[in-house]
C-alpha cells in the first residue's frame, strides 16, 4: 500500500523536502567556492570536521566506511551519542563524481546519496539529494 504522504505535493520542514517521488532535498548556501566545497566533501581530513571521515576512492572502484565521531564536531569536544564504541560507521561506494559538481554514493545496503554543487553569488549552492526515502520522519533524520 502506497503512503498518502509519498505521492502527495513535497512535504517541508526547517531542514529540507520531501518530494513527491522520495526524495529528501536539502538546500544549503555555503560562502566559498566549488573547488573548496568540493574538498571538504571528498577528503576524510576536511569532510571529518562537519560529517564523517572516511578516505574515500573517487573511482568507484573499492567501498569506503564514514565514520561519525560526533563527540569530535564541537570545541571543546562534546559528547558522543550511544552506541558500540561512540562512533557509527557505514559501508558506501562512490557511484559518480564530477569534481566540483557532482557527487553521487551508494549509502548503505541500499540507499543513494548525490550532492550537487553550483557556482552562486558569493560561493556554492550546496544541494544533498537522499534518493528513496522511506517516509517524512526517516527524512527528518537525515536533516539535523
Amino acid at each position: 500500500m502506497k503512503d498518502h504522504a509519498m505521492t502527495a505535493a513535497p512535504q517541508t520542514d526547517g531542514y529540507g523536502t520531501l518530494d513527491a517521488d522520495r526524495t529528501f532535498r536539502l538546500v544549503r548556501h555555503l560562502p566559498a567556492p566549488p573547488e573548496r566545497v568540493w574538498d571538504y566533501l571528498t577528503r576524510s581530513d576536511l569532510r571529518r570536521t562537519w560529517f564523517a571521515a572516511g578516505e574515500m576512492d573517487l573511482s568507484g572502484a573499492e567501498d569506503f566506511e564514514f565514520v561519525w565521531r560526533n563527540d569530535e564536531l564541537t570545541v571543546p569536544p562534546g559528547h558522543n551519542p550511544d552506541g558500540p564504541h561512540g562512533e557509527k560507521r557505514l559501508a558506501c561506494r562512490v557511484l559518480a563524481a564530477d569534481p566540483a559538481e557532482r557527487l553521487v554514493l551508494r549509502w548503505g545496503a541500499a540507499g543513494r546519496v548525490e550532492f550537487r554543487l553550483a557556482a552562486a553569488a558569493g560561493g556554492t549552492t550546496f544541494e544533498i539529494l537522499h534518493h528513496d526515502v522511506a517516509d517524512l520522519p526517516a527524512a527528518l533524520a537525515f536533516g539535523p
